[in-house]
């Protein structure tokens, strides 16, 4: 068993730990051990793999409107769960339409009762056994007279690690974040034109636990602190218009001045209000610039979901409920432009100053992290794995993450080389516009997922114009193969992935596609109120 000293991950924390209560892992430890010499049904095997999780959470989420307080809730929990593997790695009850040997997410106690957290471990693996050793049933009945399609291991090898990081002692006073949520919703009383808007607050600290019957055993702690800034209003036609920030930190001490939150805040408000009243964009198909924030924003929806290795489940009919990934059978191709590589690393810890989200010393499958070329001079040359074998790529490069460690990036470096300044980029776009004879190209500023919100018209004499309701339109991972050009200078977005204490961050440039549709969103739209909102004081 390797036992990695926590010097990688000390360097994130701050100089206060806490105390942890020895319970959890005890009772853990014990009922693992319990289950691996008890647990079987007769003329069935037991488990070959058993992995208990557990996650020891404590959060505050608080939200503001207009400078008052609408909600302040703080929540200590401790969800679990019990992954159960019965047959051999090379054939399981797992990668099958329908597979079973885990059980969704429960709550054990709060409270350091070993006997209630044994307890909860022994009800769920028995539970999760059952429905693996009738999976199992069922995979073998479906193969029985047919060959695999792709005959590969249903569960990779990975060598037994064991660290135990220090506890992270946070602040989660209420008092402090739910001043910082009204001083900066009240940014929006001068904007009597918004119908909604607010400020919020959302600090998690948890310890994540994982002991298996391989013999592994983390406990390391994940924190997360997420400012959300957003409003909403109207046009004049009533067309909806919203916009949203979010800052995103690992812990307090990381949050940029107080100033430059409400800077933020304002400028939020000012681009609004601004898109209120814009000519509104007509369809569109044609080059465009998208900024580093945009930029970042299509790279996480499009390019690093491509990135990310997927198995889909095979039914013994041929069948799968779940399609491979864009990128799956393309190893060895071009998928960018010649000039570019793209890097994954969980081991980098910042950038150019920034601290960055996506750093981790072991995955959600106890891997360590690995820093993984994805792509070099244009060219695909690997996936992110996790410990379930794809073909080609039959070992975990540590990128599982999440409750059930399907691969993810981490810290996803997009670089390319002769960057542009600005200018330089600006003036690209209009030569495409004129050698295409269109009437102006498009810049997007800044995005919402796959929902532009601060979108300019350029004009062949440099002339910008703001519009609005601008749809974007089939933006997939062909559109990356023809990026015209790239800005030199490159910008550090960071995410929080889904709902769970864990980020991630895409280091990019600026993009100019050669290709993109905008539609104009069309209506009909809601009325507007009939009386305006009163100025608030």
């Amino acid at each position: 068993m390797r036992r990695a000293a926590p010097l990688f991950l000390l360097m994130l924390l701050p100089s206060v730990a806490a105390a942890r209560d020895p319970t959890i892992e005890t009772a853990m430890k014990d009922e693992l051990a319990r289950t691996l010499k008890e647990l079987r049904i007769e003329s069935h095997a037991g488990p070959y793999f058993v992995a208990f999780r557990l996650w020891d959470r404590a959060s505050l989420q608080v939200s503001a409107t207009l400078g008052a307080l609408v909600a302040s809730d703080s929540e200590t929990a401790r969800p679990f769960s019990a992954e159960v593997r019965v047959g051999t790695p090379e054939f399981d009850n797992t990668n099958f339409v329908g597979g079973g040997g885990w059980v969704p997410e429960k709550a054990t106690t709060i409270e350091a009762d070993y006997h209630a957290i044994r307890h909860d471990f022994w009800s769920v693996t028995d539970e999760a056994y059952k429905a693996a050793v009738e999976t199992l049933s069922r995979k073998q009945a479906a193969f029985e007279n047919r060959l695999r399609t792709e005959g590969l291991p249903d569960f990779g090898p990975a060598d037994p690690v064991e660290s135990r990081d220090p506890a992270v002692d946070l602040d989660l006073d209420p008092g402090r974040w739910e001043a910082l949520a009204r001083r900066l919703s009240a940014v929006f009383r001068r904007f009597p034109e918004f119908h909604r808007s607010s400020a919020g607050v959302r600090l998690t600290r948890q310890d994540d636990y994982l002991v298996t019957s391989e013999g592994t055993c983390l406990i390391e702690p994940a924190h997360i602190l997420v400012i959300g800034i957003e409003a909403e209003t109207q046009a004049a036609d009533g067309m909806v218009l919203a916009d949203a920030t979010a800052v995103v930190v690992s812990l307090p001490d990381h949050l940029p001045p107080e100033a430059a939150l409400a800077a933020e805040a304002e400028d939020l408000a000012r681009r609004l209000s601004a898109t209120r009243t814009a000519p509104v964009l007509d369809d569109y198909a044609g080059p465009a610039v998208f900024e580093p924030q945009a930029a970042a924003e299509v790279v996480l929806a499009v390019l690093a979901r491509a990135f990310a290795s997927n198995r889909p489940p095979e039914s013994g009919r041929g069948e799968s409920s779940l399609p491979a990934g864009p990128f799956q059978n393309r190893i060895g191709g071009r998928v960018l432009p010649r000039s570019f590589s793209v890097v994954d690393d969980p081991t980098a810890v910042a950038w150019e100053g920034t601290r960055l989200m996506g750093s981790y010393r072991y995955d959600d499958e106890g891997v360590p992290g690995r820093k993984v070329t994805l792509v070099e001079g244009g060219i695909l040359k690997t996936l992110l794995t996790s410990r379930t074998p794809q073909r080609k790529l039959p070992l975990s490069n540590g990128h599982g993450r999440g409750r059930t460690g399907r691969p993810a990036i981490a810290n996803l470096f997009v670089d390319a080389k002769d960057g542009l300044s600005a200018a330089d980029l600006k003036a690209r776009l209009l030569d495409e516009v004129e050698l295409r004879g269109l009437p102006y190209g498009i810049v997007v500023r800044r995005m919402a997922g796959l929902t532009p919100t601060s979108v300019f018209r350029v004009f062949p004499d440099g002339r910008e114009e703001r519009v609005r309701g601008a749809q974007l339109q089939d933006m997939n991972h062909q559109a990356f193969k023809d990026i015209l050009a790239t800005s030199s200078r490159r910008y550090a977005h960071q995410v929080q992935q889904g709902d769970a204490v864990q980020g991630a961050s895409v280091v990019t440039p600026s993009l100019l596609f050669e290709d993109v549709t905008f539609k104009r969103r069309q209506g009909p739209f809601p009325k507007l109120p009939i009386a305006p909102r009163r100025q608030v004081p």
